[in-house]
């Protein structure tokens, strides 16, 4: 089966699609948009699947320099967390996983505890409504 030209963009592709971690990683949504209609916010989750067992919530992140530092994306993965237990509340996370892709170097993220995550991004929403009351 021929695999797209990814062109430009070969140095991030082709180390994340072979990754180990998507051999066993199977998506069961990507890209998948939702919305709060509560707070007027909305997002495209990454992927969601199921690994090792475990069902994940999964973060890519694209950086342009292989020495660009991780960051936290608990506030994130929060925010899709609260769209999709809006949306679909029958679906138990174990955890989260940002994947972070450099030119030439994928680096899978550590666990991340979806109840962090959530209070990561509660705490966020009410700091944004602290200053934007009229939000």
């Amino acid at each position: 089966e021929a695999q797209p030209d990814p062109g430009d963009y070969a140095d991030w592709v082709e180390p994340l699609i072979n990754h180990p971690f998507f051999t066993d990683f199977e998506p069961i949504a990507v890209e998948y948009r939702m919305c709060d209609l509560r707070r007027n916010i909305g997002g495209s989750l990454d992927a969601l699947g199921f690994y090792k067992g475990k069902t994940l919530l999964v973060d890519l992140k694209t950086q342009s320099k292989v020495q660009s530092q991780i960051y936290s994306t608990d506030r994130q993965m929060g925010g899709y967390i609260s769209m999709l237990c809006d949306h679909h509340p029958n679906i138990w996370l174990d955890e989260c996983r940002t994947v972070w892709a450099k030119p030439g170097k994928t680096t899978i993220g550590k666990a991340q505890n979806p109840a962090l995550c959530c209070c990561a991004f509660q705490d966020a929403w009410d700091m944004f409504r602290r200053f934007r009351p009229d939000f």
